[in-house]
């Protein structure tokens, strides 16, 4: 719907809903017509090859993560968006997702559902260089060797 208020968007959705509960494509792409913006959409579920990841995010300016408030994770997107220096607009209940993009400036968070809120971020970052991101040092915090310490000095305390 935040489409309609951004008519230099053009979005891009790739692979399958997350769960069960998740509407499929088939409801966005005819939503997308409903609202006339069908023609600025690319939507499939097809699987992507790990080394095409990259190129589809390269084309990118910006990276939706808009979550429900239910959501309270990490999202495997987000490093993906961070290593390749793509600002994220995101959404999601308090948790992981949100500390990360707040903390290291990786783009804008907005409540849940939030239509003006979702117009006016995609309006900020669409319409800018987003260069304020503490990339490295998100890279850093979320890094493999970094969260196998972690694991290891919590095992440790018991």
């Amino acid at each position: 719907m935040a489409m309609v208020e951004c008519p230099a968007v053009f979005l891009v959705v790739m692979g399958s809903p997350a769960s069960a509960n998740d509407h499929g494509i088939a409801f966005y792409q005819a939503l997308a017509s409903t609202l006339g913006v069908a023609q600025r959409t690319y939507m499939t579920q097809e699987f992507v090859a790990d080394e095409d990841i990259a190129a589809i995010f390269r084309a990118s300016d910006v990276v939706l993560l808009l979550y429900a408030e239910s959501f309270v994770s990490q999202s495997g997107v987000l490093n993906i968006a961070a290593r390749l220096r793509r600002p994220v607009l995101a959404s999601s209940g308090n948790g992981p997702l949100r500390e990360a993009v707040e903390r290291y400036n990786l783009g804008i968070f907005v409540p849940p559902r939030s239509l003006p809120d979702i117009v006016r971020g995609m309006s900020v970052l669409g319409s800018s260089d987003w260069n304020t991101g503490r990339w490295q040092e998100y890279e850093e915090y979320a890094s493999w060797i970094t969260n196998a310490k972690r694991i290891i000095e919590t095992l440790l305390e018991r």
